[in-house]
């Protein structure tokens, strides 16, 4: 009888969620001040072998407890900066945030990066003048 008729052949590379991220964001001083957190951070070189669809950001509320705000999801292409202001945050100065994010493709999200701290201020004013006391 022998062998029948091959089928067509099919080429596949399996996919799996994004790597974690090479390094947490990192703060972008020309642009934060004491009401807005603007922060950098790395596309991932690994994507899994699937398009990454967006990052996700997550964020503490100040107080080193757990992060519960977030996800603020970055749909790509897009600027790759983060501007919590975008998001209708409240910021408190004085308070310190913590930061980290992650990247997301049609498997799902990778692991979440390394975590950025940022203190909610600006640089005081320079004195303008010294008295001097006894």
């Amino acid at each position: 009888m022998g062998y029948g008729a091959t089928t067509a052949s099919y080429t596949f590379a399996p996919r799996t969620v994004p790597a974690k991220p090479q390094s947490a964001p990192t703060l972008n001083t020309a642009g934060s001040d004491r009401t807005k957190v603007l922060l950098d951070f790395n596309t991932n070189s690994d994507d899994g072998g699937s398009d990454l669809l967006q990052y996700s950001f997550y964020m503490d509320n100040g107080d080193d407890g757990a992060f519960s705000n977030g996800p603020y999801d970055i749909v790509l292409p897009a600027t790759l900066q983060f501007d919590s202001s975008a998001f209708t945050i409240t910021l408190t100065a004085g308070l310190t945030y913590r930061f980290k994010f992650l990247a997301n493709n049609a498997e799902g999200d990778g692991d979440l990066s390394d975590e950025i701290a940022v203190l909610v201020a600006e640089k005081p004013d320079a004195v303008a003048s010294f008295t001097r006391t006894s």
